[in-house]
């Protein structure tokens, strides 16, 4: 009788150490998940810098951080990659007294099939600029020129609407979009004429924009998901800027030139 009993005394002692293991590794576990998502760091935001290809995004990056090289801009290339770096503004540098802050701004390729990166990076997007190169809204292209530059007007159209109807980005406080009419120098300069001022290129946007809501539209209604897509600007009116759900600005730039006070400002108020 005596063997059985402590038999059984230490199996219960066995369950009782063994459930008392498992109870405190449970415990550690959730301390530790409590403790990753307490101090995990939020990631920083950005200015999301995008456009169609050959309107001068890379050039602005580098010019907004490193400068001109030399007195030239630095080099570029088409890429299918982004560059994400945190900076303090080339011009800000020698300035005295304490450092500026640094500020963190993507630079994202043009390419159309890389749109799905620039809604990926909306959510952490403290504001987005978008270049254009005003050249592709000259009055007076070549026949050959033409259909590559009216591809860029349209692109420079479908990121805009696509910004503008992303709530992960339009239900941001301070949600808004700055234009760079960039260039700007080839018009100074006499290079090419004078027809592709910074309205010209608002209204020539807003015509854009107004025959792809209807285009989308259509097609969303014959598709039965017209409800599910936000509609942009006012619902039986043309659409225009002033009755978009976020603030479009539109100013002059150059990378060139490195006249891009308007884009540092920018970049500063939403820092």
């Amino acid at each position: 009788l005596l063997l059985p009993a402590m038999a059984s005394i230490e199996t219960s002692n066995s369950a009782l150490i063994i459930g008392s293991f498992a109870a405190l590794l449970f415990l550690g576990l959730v301390f530790l998940l409590f403790s990753a998502n307490l101090f995990k760091k939020k990631e920083e935001e950005a200015i999301l810098l995008v456009g169609p290809c050959n309107s001068g995004k890379t050039a602005t990056f580098l010019q907004l951080r490193d400068g001109l090289k030399k007195g030239q801009l630095h080099p570029t290339h088409t890429s299918m990659k982004e560059n994400d770096d945190r900076f303090i503004f080339h011009e800000e540098l020698s300035l005295p007294g304490k450092a500026p802050k640094p500020v963190r701004v993507i630079d994202l390729p043009g390419h159309h099939r890389l749109r799905p990166a620039v809604h990926a990076a909306l959510p952490k997007a403290a504001g987005v600029l978008l270049m254009v190169d005003i050249q592709d809204y000259s009055q007076t292209p070549t026949p050959d020129e033409l259909d590559h530059r009216q591809r860029r007007v349209q692109d420079a159209a479908e990121l805009l609407y696509e910004i503008m109807t992303d709530t992960n980005y339009t239900n941001k406080k301070g949600a808004s979009v700055l234009v760079l009419c960039n260039k700007q120098d080839l018009i100074t300069d006499g290079e090419i004429d004078p027809s592709p001022t910074v309205p010209a290129i608002k209204a020539r946007l807003t015509k854009e924009l107004e025959q792809l809501r209807e285009t989308r539209s259509s097609f969303m209604a014959q598709t039965d998901g017209k409800d599910s897509v936000k509609f942009l600007g006012v619902e039986g009116e043309k659409f225009s800027f002033e009755n978009a759900p976020i603030d479009v600005d539109f100013v002059s730039s150059s990378a060139k030139k490195g006249v891009l006070g308007e884009a540092i400002r920018y970049i500063r108020a939403h820092t």
